[in-house]
């Protein structure tokens, strides 16, 4: 395993790691999009094998595709965690007015919109400007 080495021989990554709080190093933040992505993937599937009418397929679908899609999104434009937190916050809204109280898609949607929207909101912008900024001191490409 080879580290990237400043001129004092300490590892750039350890750095970053120990000045950082919750999800401003690289590895949290690559770590909450996947997190989201997964449960958006999750949500879009189980709209399929849950029992549901079909509005609540069609709801339960389209925002695990929306979850994925800004959990992606993230890694480009740091206004999408906003979009994608917005979508948890719909995902339990949906689960308390579409789903009868206490059912097992109650639950589990009720859950999961808690999870994604925890989840981008621990999420802290772009990967590629946090990898720059640590690395070179600027978010640019000049020197």
């Amino acid at each position: 395993m080879t580290a990237q080495l400043d001129e004092d021989g300490t590892s750039i990554k350890a750095l970053t790691a120990l000045a950082s709080p919750l999800g401003e190093n690289l590895e949290d933040a690559m770590t909450t999009r996947i997190f989201n992505i997964l449960m958006g993937l999750w949500l879009f599937a189980s709209a399929f094998i849950l029992p549901q009418g079909r509005g609540q397929v069609a709801s339960t679908a389209i925002c695990g595709a929306l979850a994925v899609l800004f959990a992606a999104l993230t890694s480009y434009d740091r206004r999408s965690r906003y979009l994608n937190e917005a979508v948890g916050v719909l995902v339990l809204l949906l689960a308390i007015v579409a789903h009868p109280l206490g059912s097992a898609s109650f639950w589990h949607n009720g859950v999961m919109g808690i999870s994604i929207a925890v989840g981008a909101w621990a999420d802290h912008g772009p990967l590629t400007d946090l990898y720059e900024r640590d690395l070179f001191g600027r978010v640019d490409g000049r020197i």
